[in-house]
């Protein structure tokens, strides 16, 4: 009977480091728990990992190296059914891992200590100190997992995730190593001690590198928010000043309308037709280059859609374009510099085609504002640059607007993604619009 109390209690324990693990990763990696699918992918994780250390388990009683196959287990089921870059999803495998190996090796280095017992017996047999042990891990996983959490990691280049990765994996290394050590040599208690602070020092080696990448991220992260403020701020400009330039021209048209009225009215009194065409025609395409191509209830917002759509035209893209009548629910700037971002990529892409060709569609209701904005392009994009990565030359100057995209989003809880059909390429928006003192909220923290 104890015996089988004794694998219910490991089992349990097992299933529950499982749901802790996935969840983890889940939310390092800005997983959905709210869909039904998004429940779905977390119980498979969850059943995936404890089916992993359950099988293990049956045949040793610590895993040492063999620790690297939950780290492929983690990664396996991010990179299949998570968000995030190869690389992100690498981390988080690892950091998942290493956290167990580190709060492991510290809580049976404490339990050893206290007890004066010796490993085998805390990591083999049925006893009092095995319990202990085991329950201290779980508790102290927990808090780990929310530190590593509240202190994300998310911003680093390819040079520094690789520098991260490879002390996270030499102190796995060092650490398994040891406690194979500690585990199946039979050496004096000196001996122990010396392992045990070499244990120590590797995890103290760890909470400072964590830190320093912390450190790190957050001043890239800075950086790229300044970045990418100061590219919305030339926006603003540059639509300013478009809308004062359109403007300008629109009263001056208005003012030479009935010189011109007149001068079409000579040239036909005087029968010349042919004359009197060609000027009626340059008047219309003035016209046509300032027409109010959409109207979404906010006047700003036109002049950003009716600048970018007329330069579209001007190019010789076919435009199409259907809005609701009235768009608000977040801040005008934020709106315009998004939507301005979208079109800029799209007519950037469409100028390369043939027959280019951008389609806008905008809808908005009590609680969304519904962007999707698809253009031709003359080949595939995700499938040589999924993470829309600029191809200019000089990175540092370019490749913001998807982030800008990104950012915005992101600043109102909602969801952009980027797919192709049909020769076409998609970028749809999901905003969950704002309540006016929430706006204003908003507007305060950025």
């Amino acid at each position: 009977m104890a015996e089988v109390l004794w694998n219910i209690f490991e089992t349990a324990v097992n299933l529950f480091e499982s749901c802790v693990a996935i969840h983890f990763i889940c939310v390092f990696l800005d997983h959905d728990f709210t869909t039904a699918k998004g429940k779905a992918v977390y119980i498979a994780g969850v059943l995936t990992d404890f089916a992993a250390v359950s099988l293990i388990n049956c045949f040793i009683d610590y895993e040492g190296v063999l620790g690297v196959i939950y780290v492929t287990v983690y990664f396996l089921f991010a990179a299949v059914f998570l968000n995030g870059t190869i690389i992100k999803k690498i981390f988080t495998a690892v950091i998942a891992n290493s956290a167990i190996i580190i709060v492991s090796a510290f809580v049976t280095g404490a339990v050893s200590s206290l007890s004066k017992s010796d490993y085998s017996v805390i990591y083999a047999q049925n006893s009092f100190e095995r319990v202990c042990s085991v329950v201290s891990v779980q508790i102290l996983l927990i808090m780990v997992y929310d530190l590593i959490l509240k202190y994300k990691v998310t911003s680093l280049n390819s040079g520094e995730w690789r520098l991260v990765l490879s002390i996270l994996g030499i102190s796995f290394l060092s650490l398994a190593f040891i406690h194979i050590t500690l585990v199946n040599s039979t050496i004096s208690r000196e001996y122990i001690r010396l392992l045990v602070m070499s244990e120590a020092g590797i995890i103290f080696l760890n909470a400072v590198t964590f830190y320093m990448t912390y450190a790190l991220s957050k001043s890239n992260s800075e950086a790229q928010q300044l970045r990418i403020q100061k590219q919305q701020n030339e926006y603003r400009a540059q639509y300013s000043e478009n809308i004062k330039n359109q403007y300008e021209e629109i009263h001056r048209i208005r003012h030479d309308m009935k010189q011109n009225i007149a001068v079409i009215s000579a040239l036909y009194q005087s029968k010349k037709y042919k004359e009197a065409e060609e000027y009626a025609n340059k008047i219309s395409d003035k016209l046509t280059r300032l027409d109010i191509i959409i109207n979404v209830g906010n006047d700003f917002i036109n002049a950003i859609l009716n600048s970018k759509l007329s330069a579209a035209k001007e190019a010789g893209i076919e435009v199409l374009c259907a809005s609701s009548s009235n768009v608000s629910g977040i801040e005008d700037t934020d709106l315009c510099s998004l939507l301005g971002n979208m079109l800029d990529n799209a007519i950037e892409a469409a100028q390369k085609c043939s027959h280019g060709f951008i389609d806008i569609s905008i809808k908005c209701d009590k609680e969304n504002i519904n962007i999707i904005i698809s253009n031709s392009v003359n080949k595939p994009v995700l499938k040589s640059n999924s993470l829309l990565a600029t191809i200019k030359s000089n990175k540092k100057l370019h490749g913001y607007g998807v982030k800008t995209i990104r950012s915005i989003v992101k600043k109102y809880n909602g969801m952009v993604s980027f797919f192709e059909k049909n020769n076409l390429f998609y970028c749809m928006v999901i905003i969950h619009k704002q309540r006016t003192d929430d706006i204003a909220e908003i507007a305060k923290l950025t």
